[in-house]
């Protein structure tokens, strides 16, 4: 899914105009990987911690995991870190694609660096809420469904907060 977007995104950015008054080439797909990008973080990580403390709920290993010397306190950010390295290694492989539309003259630096502190801030988000969904749920389909539409539903939330601000600074 991802590598059809990222064909798309590509394929539609290189048929844009760079004349005087329209956007380069390397701007339209900057913009528009970060939208994916954006959209990938704020689903992917509600996917992946959302069915974490249902998983051991329903396998009856929470109660286990409580009568360590263990504390609720270290569990959690123990199943945070766990469920989240492989999503933060794939927000860091993909930055590197990313930085290919600056060749492009797809913007400053200072816009790449910027988006990349937010797609990982969108992507802590999005994880924590999974994480709040999986422990209000047992069933894991209703933990995944949940996860998802609560973090989609954060980032529409904030989205409209910035434009709402943008619109009042700008007129």
């Amino acid at each position: 899914m991802f590598a059809l977007g990222v064909i798309s995104v590509w394929m539609d950015g290189g048929t844009a105009s760079a004349t005087i008054g329209f956007p380069s080439k390397g701007t339209i797909v900057f913009r528009r990987l970060a939208v994916l990008l954006m959209f990938m973080c704020a689903v992917g990580g509600g996917r992946l911690t959302a069915d974490c403390l249902s998983e051991e709920r329903r396998e009856g290993t929470l109660g286990l995991l409580l009568l360590t010397p263990l504390s609720g306190l270290d569990i959690l950010p123990g199943k945070l870190v766990s469920s989240a390295l492989a999503a933060v290694y794939w927000v860091l492989g993909i930055l590197p694609v990313l930085s290919l539309t600056l060749l492009m003259g797809g913007g400053a630096f200072g816009e790449f660096f910027w988006l990349s502190i937010t797609l990982l801030n969108t992507l802590f988000l999005s994880l924590a809420t999974g994480l709040f969904v999986s422990s209000l749920t047992e069933d894991a389909c209703k933990a995944i469904t949940n996860g998802i539409a609560l973090a989609f539903s954060w980032q529409c939330c904030f989205l409209r907060c910035c434009l709402l601000w943008k619109w009042m600074r700008h007129g």
